[in-house]
């Protein structure tokens, strides 16, 4: 029976920069008071992370049970048919179905039954709009690959036309010292300036036009450690620094809105509740699509309401007008 296995989100550079401090600080947790013991003045770790392009596609997967053979296609929040598929890629996933097979035994472990799942991006063609790749035939580019509980490196691909690995195309490598994190801030927005200047994966394949960005990936005590860097035309907050560290202190609720409700994102919602599903943007699923923005903003930016002071219940209103307003502005009616 196909199982879906869902990749975790990815979040900013500062909710990595939390995440590490809090791992570095952890010394016991006490049962008997019900409190995390910690250490404050613990030295911090630096961790090196390698960067890899951030294709500008939408999410997919492929999945493989080794105990019945059974193979099948993802988006982010579900399986996808060819019935209901994800911007065509189910169909691609049928159409290759030995090639994909064998891919997924190829990085199966021997002797483990457990689901493997292949992770990446499923982009180029018509799935976005604005990138260098959109310019390409569409290609699935794999980034991760999970065993049950277990991450681990790719095998080697076959070669195939349609099928990459991400370390295919350049990737970089930076050392990040948590004890002033601030510090690779310029290197970090540097090379994502780059990058989105001239897509490197598009370069690849020798076509010109900007990329999206960098996804940087870290290990520290067992745990694998990711965040992105969007370049400001792809960004889906209105951030003055790529990779800001520090919470921006918005004073008001319309600013908040106006920081997070952004052409890219409202457009990343359409991409999200419509197109990956095959459907025109109607009014009738504008409550959905409403309902996608406000919670994308809540899981994105609860660290910036929290350091703002504000609560989701005191910008879910404004939030749902501007994006309402966008909405039947850009959508009703066509």
């Amino acid at each position: 029976m196909s199982k879906f296995i869902k990749f975790p989100s990815i979040g900013q550079f500062r909710n990595t920069c939390k995440s590490v401090i809090e791992s570095a600080r952890f010394v016991s947790f006490c049962k008997e008071t019900n409190q995390v013991i910690t250490n404050p003045s613990a030295i911090l770790p630096i961790v090196t992370f390698t960067g890899t392009v951030k294709a500008h596609g939408t999410n997919a997967a492929v999945g493989f049970d080794p105990k019945t053979g059974e193979v099948w296609a993802q988006k982010r929040n579900g399986l996808a048919t060819i019935e209901k598929d994800n911007a065509g890629f189910a169909f691609f996933v049928e159409s290759n179905k030995e090639f994909i097979t064998e891919l997924l035994i190829l990085n199966t472990e021997d002797g483990n039954d457990e689901v493997v799942t292949i992770f990446g991006e499923w982009c180029g063609g018509n799935i976005q709009k604005g990138v260098a790749i959109c310019e390409l035939e569409k290609m699935f580019i794999a980034f991760a690959c999970k065993q049950g509980e277990d991450w681990k490196e790719l095998e080697e691909l076959p070669n195939d036309s349609r099928v990459y690995y991400i370390s295919d195309f350049p990737t970089y490598t930076i050392d990040i010292d948590f004890n002033c994190p601030e510090k690779s801030i310029n290197s970090m927005t540097e090379l994502t300036d780059k990058i989105e200047l001239e897509c490197p994966i598009g370069k690849h394949f020798g076509v010109s036009g900007i990329g999206e960005g960098v996804v940087w990936s870290g290990n520290y005590k067992g745990n694998n450690l990711r965040f992105k860097v969007k370049g400001e035309k792809h960004s889906s907050s209105k951030v003055k620094k790529l990779a800001s560290v520090d919470i921006e202190k918005l004073k008001s609720i319309q600013d908040f809105v106006d920081y997070s409700v952004t052409e890219n994102r409202l457009m990343q919602g359409i991409e999200q509740v419509f197109t990956i599903e095959s459907k025109e943007p109607n009014i009738k699923d504008l409550g959905t699509y409403l309902k996608w923005i406000m919670s994308d903003i809540v899981k994105e930016e609860m660290d910036t309401l929290l350091g703002s002071g504000l609560e989701p219940k005191d910008v879910g209103r404004p939030v749902s007008t501007k994006a309402r307003i966008w909405f039947i502005d850009k959508y009703v009616g066509i």
